[in-house]
């Protein structure tokens, strides 16, 4: 990720950091699907997100590790009945946040656990605001994870989720009609130009993740994510996009809107697909299969004005047979 003078433009000198999140994450035997977020304009930073998809029933972070959420990870090891659902930490080493993680649990169709969810994290009284929040979503927009961040200024509630391809075309023709459906859930924090952005951007999209905040109070807070997917992608098809495809004219679209510069032409060089190999504890060479991959890109309005855009790397680790 960092080579030939990447770290400098791209993610800031954050490896250190990055290196300790990793380990201070690590809770099984298994890699976790780690994901790298960092701004398109501006100066260069890393935030990282580490989910997990299985706990072993009993799995333990070593001393000193997991941000205290020892117990949450309990719990999560405790619903075998889960096949899509994950559980996840997330640190922003772009605002020098080092001791202090948030918490991500993704639900999918099973809101019967939020609650269950927010009461081993400790903030149970916060499950009513999201789950009344979710109940007022309108058609063809799902939720389908919560965050917390604490350390973050009013400990907003992050509620996510996607939206339907019909959905998206709806709000991608018409930005009256997505104006509509923020009335719908009672977010009034947006204008003219921030519904044609973000219809504009539903119109280029393969597909589109959306998020709010909630307050302490339960109100909504005045920001709006959208995240634009990138299917992650590897190298092969990386650089042509970026050269001239799809991922090209999103970026492109972000550079002109001001809210992106030149440097994510970088990105398709960052992405990988190779064979690691390594010495098994009982002898005998393993093979691992590492990719980076690019994700998603994401759009933050505050009070209907477009922040820095930023981009989303996935990598992933398996064993090969």
């Amino acid at each position: 990720m960092t080579a030939q003078g990447r770290d400098e433009v791209l993610f800031g000198y954050e490896r250190e950091g990055a290196r300790d999140f990793f380990r201070r994450c690590l809770i099984t035997d298994r890699f976790p699907f780690m994901y790298f977020e960092f701004p398109l304009k501006g100066d260069p930073c890393l935030d990282m997100l580490a989910t997990y998809k299985h706990i072993d029933h009993g799995a333990r972070f070593a001393p000193g590790c997991g941000y205290g959420y020892q117990s949450v990870f309990d719990w999560f090891s405790r619903q075998e009945h889960l096949e899509r659902p994950a559980i996840g930490l997330e640190l922003d080493l772009s605002q020098g946040q080092t001791e202090h993680a948030g918490i991500y649990f993704q639900q999918m169709s099973e809101t019967q656990l939020v609650s269950p969810f927010l009461d081993a994290v400790g903030y149970g009284q916060r499950a009513a605001s999201y789950l009344k929040m979710a109940e007022r979503l309108p058609k063809g927009w799902k939720t389908d994870y919560v965050g917390l961040f604490p350390a973050r200024p009013d400990a907003p509630l992050r509620l996510g989720g996607t939206l339907s391809g019909l959905s998206q075309r709806r709000c991608a023709q018409d930005p009256v009609f997505l104006g509509s459906r923020f009335d719908l859930v009672g977010f009034q924090a947006y204008d003219a130009q921030m519904l044609d952005w973000c219809a504009r951007l539903m119109g280029l999209a393969k597909g589109v993740e959306f998020q709010f905040d909630l307050l302490p109070n339960g109100a909504l807070g005045d920001a709006f994510g959208l995240l634009v997917s990138f299917s992650h992608v590897g190298p092969k098809k990386a650089a042509s996009s970026f050269a001239s495809g799809y991922a090209a004219a999103v970026m492109e679209t972000f550079e002109k809107w001001g809210i992106a510069d030149s440097r994510w032409r970088l990105i398709p060089d960052v992405t990988t697909a190779r064979r690691v190999d390594y010495e098994r504890d009982g002898g005998g060479t393993g093979h691992l299969a590492a990719s980076l991959c690019l994700d998603y890109a994401k759009v933050k309005f505050v009070g209907g004005v477009a922040t820095a855009a930023k981009f989303y790397l996935s990598a992933a680790v398996r064993e090969m047979g």
